[in-house]
């Protein structure tokens, strides 16, 4: 997604599906803000 030159993403429950472990890899690399409400990663 860093190559498309997002400005932000926003996580929706496919995304939660994957796991906190995955999402906080992915909140890592990224190169723009990811927003999310009433989540903790």
């Amino acid at each position: 997604m860093n190559v498309l030159q997002w400005d932000n993403v926003v996580l929706g429950n496919a995304d939660l599906a994957l796991g906190a472990d995955r999402l906080k890899v992915a909140k890592k690399t990224a190169n723009f803000p990811m927003l999310a409400e009433n989540t903790v990663l």
